[in-house]
């Protein structure tokens, strides 16, 4: 007993060092075993398109690089996801025609057209519905709930809440990582309460992934969670990991979003003047690193937000002339950004005039099928009367006949009785007489005596 307590002090001792053999093989693993993915997985998609024929397969394996050129080339995204739509059209492919304009949504989104995601994802979720795609149907109200809820966060919530009734059915891990992560960064407008369970469960099932995305999004979460914390070396320490897997696979939207949180971290941390100097040197530089990625990529908010923070910096840096050509630029793309979103903006007064008037259409017939309902309703149940009572006066008729039939026998039998008795006497006295006639006194008795019974 005492050598098993021993061995289980040692167990317990070395098992961080244990945690983190494993956490170095699997990480080992799913880098040797996963699929394809990143810059690599769009080059191998592109160099199969020639052999493909102009079919389904193609159409959807066009709405998947556009899907996939949503992390890389916004511009590149759209002219795919066009082709494969066009085509899908020409081949009157419901299917395809859905999963085109959801990858066009997507690469739109991160446009900021916000006009062009709504009109497409509202498509898109009506294909989805009638053949019943839960995991992509869940994709596209994500979309949905994310582009509206900034002017109208009422119907941005149904969104959220039919995004989140669709994940419980989804078993493809891979829809339900994505999903998952639109609904995780939604909970904190509308369930600030269920946030850390959701990002519990999203970090869960990237655990399990094989994926390298999976992976390098799992170290972001860990490096915003210590940024939460404060602990800001701890969240820069993961902020590289994260840096070291996004680069391999040239994800460049998401290596954007990580510079301009490496820039930011590297402003809070706490040193010494020259120091401080050091590190705000290096937050401009992945600023700027943060804004030629966003330029490449094409996402223009992902440019206003760098040029913004950037222009701070530099002038607090005494980089007086710097400061003010990064706010130039600064403006244009808010400038830009603020088209697109009004644009978004009187899109969705179009499209929610659209929903209330489908709204309408159905409350009338919905009323309009109550009352032929109702008409019908009541025509069958007067015609159940009239069927009752027909059953009911023809039951009693023939009960009536019956008795007028019994009466009239019972009648008949009463005459012929009565007709009877009087013949009857005349025979049997005619009898006795002839008997009595012919001296024969003993048979007249024995007749007598058999009439009198």
């Amino acid at each position: 007993m005492k050598v098993v307590q021993h061995y289980w002090v040692l167990l317990k001792k070395r098992l961080p060092t244990i945690f983190l053999i494993f956490l170095m093989f699997f990480c080992t693993f799913s880098e040797a075993y996963s699929q394809k993915e990143g810059q690599e997985l769009i080059d191998s998609l592109f160099t199969e398109l020639p052999t493909l024929s102009e079919d389904t397969n193609k159409v959807k394996t066009l709405a998947y690089i556009s899907y996939e050129l949503a992390d890389f080339d916004l511009e590149k995204g759209v002219e795919v996801g066009k082709q494969a739509l066009q085509l899908a059209e020409e081949l009157k492919y419901d299917f395809g025609i859905a999963t085109s304009k959801l990858s066009l949504s997507r690469n739109y989104f991160f446009q900021s057209k916000r006009d062009l995601v709504m009109e497409n994802a509202s498509d898109a979720a009506n294909i989805f519905q009638e053949i019943k795609d839960t995991e992509r149907l869940c994709a596209t109200y994500c979309l949905l709930c994310t582009i509206i809820s900034p002017f109208d966060q009422s119907t941005g919530r149904k969104y959220y809440n039919k995004a989140k009734s669709l994940l419980l059915n989804i078993k493809d891990d891979k829809w339900k990582r994505t999903n998952l992560s639109w609904i995780l960064s939604m909970s904190k407008i509308y369930e600030r309460d269920s946030t850390y369970l959701i990002m519990k469960q999203y970090q869960q099932l990237e655990r399990l992934s094989n994926s390298k995305i999976a992976l390098a999004s799992s170290f972001a979460a860990s490096a915003s969670y210590y940024q939460s914390k404060n602990d800001i070396d701890s969240a820069l320490f993961f902020c590289k990991k994260a840096d070291t897997i996004l680069l391999k696979l040239q994800l460049k939207r998401k290596l954007a979003g990580n510079y301009r949180t490496m820039g930011r971290l590297f402003l809070k941390k706490e040193n010494d003047d020259a120091s401080a100097m050091i590190n705000q040197e290096k937050a401009e530089e992945y600023f700027k690193r943060s804004i030629i990625l966003a330029e490449e990529f094409g996402s223009i908010m992902d440019i206003y937000f760098g040029y913004m923070e950037l222009s701070q910096l530099q002038k607090d840096l005494g980089k007086s002339d710097l400061a003010l050509l990064s706010h130039e630029k600064f403006m244009k793309n808010y400038m830009e950004w603020n088209r697109r979103n009004n644009a978004g903006r009187i899109a969705y007064i179009s499209f929610r005039y659209e929903i209330d008037l489908k709204e309408k259409d159905l409350e009338i017939l919905q009323i309009q099928n109550k009352k032929q309902l109702t008409v019908i309703i009541s025509g069958i149940i007067i015609v159940s009367i009239l069927i009752l009572l027909t059953i009911f006066w023809r039951k009693n008729l023939l009960l009536k006949q019956r008795e007028s039939d019994h009466q009239l026998i019972l009648l008949e039998q009463k005459t012929l009785q009565s007709m009877m008795n009087p013949h009857f006497i005349f025979n049997t006295l005619g009898s006795i007489q002839n008997y009595l006639l012919q001296s024969k006194s003993e048979e007249a008795g024995l007749y007598l005596s058999q009439f009198a019974r």
